[in-house]
């Protein structure tokens, strides 16, 4: 053979009959080695001692052992292609989209049963979860069901898994249209808002926003401040005051700055005390002198209480008076409690001749004034004592009782 001669001449040389003995030869030779290179991966895989040289027989003696732990087999993590062909019947596949990192070329080949396990075997997705969705997602993605993304997406929602739904939302498996957002936004679903947001270029509106304070969704709102450039209006806090929404208030205070001292007065006005003491306790802010008076002169007793607990302002001896004076007898109580403040024998005496019993029995019972045993006496017994008063009988009587059960009158 001249030795310049390439194979295509040699092969040229060769006659038809020789050409296609040698190419089947080959065939022959090649499949060979494939079905052996098949046994020994088998045989390694399912760490089989026994020696076979039929790739059939081994395959039919794997499938026939009742010892094998198909649960184990599924749960590879890396599973060679043929074999999950082979032994499709037997593998567990919820195992297999689990635990099994498969490559493409073997989601695809293998489509029709992993399809099959997703619409039918619900424990699928409800095996899902925050930590173990990467697999679930690989398939899914190169799967392209658009039906499984919704549902698999309606499940993160409903479950709230806002890493894989994150995750699904950058992979864009999810359109516009299906997302959503408005429905999360106002059912309070803070989380899944934050994830749509963090993911996509859809957001809330100004009215979003006011709605959600309007019905004190407090997380989503705190979202939205730190998620976009809204913020809430003062009519926004307003109305969180007016509905006692502490919460709502409390995260409008830390992320904004539209709570003023105009706004505290407008509380104490409102005789709101637990807004008052939430606010003074969660802010620098304190209620000024007229406030507290302004909550005597209308007998905001807790509201009172709250203002002198927490600050350092005492009513005047003028605003104790007037508590006196005007039959305020709760707040009259909170003010000796917590203070020095004491009535006078005279503001006894007043109480008892304008018949007001409930301040006659505050006095009564938070301090040692009584009325003289005669006096007491003539107004329990006398009735010529009320002559010249022509108020209720009822109200005579009550006063008389408070006479009877803290003074001298039953002597």
């Amino acid at each position: 053979m001249n030795p310049g001669m390439n194979n295509f001449d040699y092969q040229d040389k060769m006659s038809e009959a020789d050409f296609d003995s040698a190419s089947e030869l080959s065939r022959f030779s090649n499949l060979q080695i494939y079905q052996k290179n098949n046994i020994e991966t088998i045989r390694r895989f399912f760490d089989i001692k026994m020696h076979y040289e039929d790739e059939e027989d081994l395959i039919l003696d794997i499938m026939e052992d009742d010892t094998i732990d198909w649960n184990d087999i599924s749960s590879r993590s890396r599973i060679p292609r043929f074999i999950l062909d082979e032994f499709s019947i037997k593998i567990i596949w919820i195992n297999v989209i689990y635990n099994t990192e498969l490559t493409v070329r073997s989601i695809i080949e293998n489509k029709i049963d992993l399809l099959n396990e997703f619409r039918n075997n619900s424990r699928v997705f409800n095996n899902i979860n925050n930590d173990n969705y990467g697999n679930v997602l690989q398939i899914l993605k190169t799967l392209n069901d658009y039906n499984l993304f919704i549902e698999l997406y309606k499940l993160a929602c409903k479950k709230k898994y806002e890493i894989l739904l994150q995750s699904m939302l950058k992979l864009s498996m999810i359109s516009k249209k299906d997302i959503n957002f408005s429905y999360y936004l106002e059912n309070n679903n803070s989380e899944i808002v934050d994830a749509i947001i963090k993911e996509t270029n859809i957001r809330p509106t100004q009215e979003d926003l006011t709605n959600a304070i309007k019905n004190n969704h407090y997380q989503t709102v705190n979202v939205i401040i730190d998620k976009t450039d809204l913020r809430p209006m003062q009519y926004d806090l307003t109305n969180a005051i007016c509905n006692n929404h502490y919460q709502m208030v409390g995260v409008i205070i830390d992320k904004t700055d539209l709570l003023t001292q105009e706004t505290l007065s407008y509380v104490i006005f409102n005789n709101n005390y637990q807004m008052a003491e939430f606010i003074i306790d969660k802010t620098n802010l304190r209620p000024k002198q007229d406030d507290l008076t302004n909550a005597i002169k209308r007998n905001y007793y807790y509201t009172i209480g709250v203002i002198i607990d927490k600050t350092d302002l005492k009513p005047t001896q003028h605003d104790f008076i007037n508590a006196i004076n005007n039959n305020y007898a709760q707040a009259v109580s909170i003010i000796i409690d917590k203070t020095d403040f004491r009535p006078t024998q005279e503001d006894l005496i007043n109480a008892v001749n304008k018949f007001r019993y409930e301040m006659v029995e505050t006095i009564f019972i938070k301090t040692n004034l009584r009325v003289s045993k005669l006096l007491a006496k003539r107004i329990y017994r006398d009735d010529n004592y009320f002559l010249n008063y022509r108020g209720n009988r009822y109200i005579i009587n009550l006063l008389r009782n408070v006479l009877c059960k803290y003074n001298y009158a039953g002597e």
